[in-house]
């Protein structure tokens, strides 16, 4: 079970016993871990709104998302903005992305992805946004496997490349299918249909990350992850506000 804890350890913030720390062997453990944050971070959106004007609701749900996940991927979401966007060349990028100031580019990126997940949960109804906001945890990690092994890898150390040995065949396939599952489990066909689409923004956005940088990196993972999350509340909520809330299973999570 040391590749259970030490996904628990570094996904979230919660106390795991101490233990010899395997990236590689954590891996097969995100789908199953992000399932398990979906869980508390749904059900404490879903009390928030049910307690809450739906704006200061939306605001509490995404705090909670950033304080259970200990802000891990906003932190590579911020140094990959700095870096992607910077007009250097790909090894000036390289040393960016290990840079741990942030720059413009870093504070825009996260403050956009915040606030954006905050305006899609807040334009949703109570237990749509929770089960939105549930599917899009999902998602952000299973589709990481995915990732991690089609495409290469920016060095050959560090915590990007320890972690890709893990992203077996099996694990993604595995992340596949329990995002789908959670699509359905959460929003029905319409989630199903969300859920199929992280995966090839998820891909999209990689590929384009390979582009800037040669491969991929921990932090660019990180980076996949927020985007992927923020793509799926945004994507559900356009989806409410253009009438085709028939698409969502009345009193959406499940």
């Amino acid at each position: 079970m040391t590749g259970l804890r030490s996904a628990i350890g570094f996904l979230t913030i919660l106390p795991v016993p101490a233990g010899s720390w395997q990236p590689a062997r954590a891996v097969a453990w995100y789908p199953a871990v992000g399932v398990g944050l979906a869980a508390a971070i749904g059900g404490f959106a879903y009390g928030a709104f049910a307690v809450a004007p739906p704006q200061l609701a939306a605001a509490l749900a995404v705090a909670g998302w950033v304080v259970l996940t200990g802000g891990l991927h906003l932190d590579g979401l911020a140094d990959t903005a700095d870096a992607a966007f910077a007009q250097v060349s790909r090894e000036r990028r390289l040393e960016i992305l290990r840079d741990v100031h942030h720059g413009t580019f870093a504070i825009l990126a996260v403050g956009l992805v915040l606030l954006v997940e905050f305006a899609a949960l807040a334009g949703l109804e109570g237990r749509t946004a929770a089960a939105a906001a549930a599917l899009a945890v999902v998602a952000g990690r299973t589709n990481l496997p995915l990732v991690m092994r089609t495409f290469p890898r920016a060095r050959t150390s560090g915590m990007g490349a320890a972690s890709r040995a893990g992203a077996t065949g099996a694990a993604v396939v595995a992340g596949v299918f329990a995002g789908l599952a959670a699509g359905w489990v959460t929003l029905g066909w319409a989630g199903v249909g969300l859920a199929f689409g992280a995966v090839l923004f998820a891909t999209g956005m990689a590929g384009w990350l390979v582009s800037r940088f040669g491969g991929l990196t921990g932090d660019t993972y990180g980076a996949i992850v927020e985007c992927v999350e923020t793509a799926v509340v945004l994507a559900a909520s356009i989806l409410m506000a253009n009438g085709h809330a028939a698409a969502f299973p009345e009193g959406g999570l499940l």
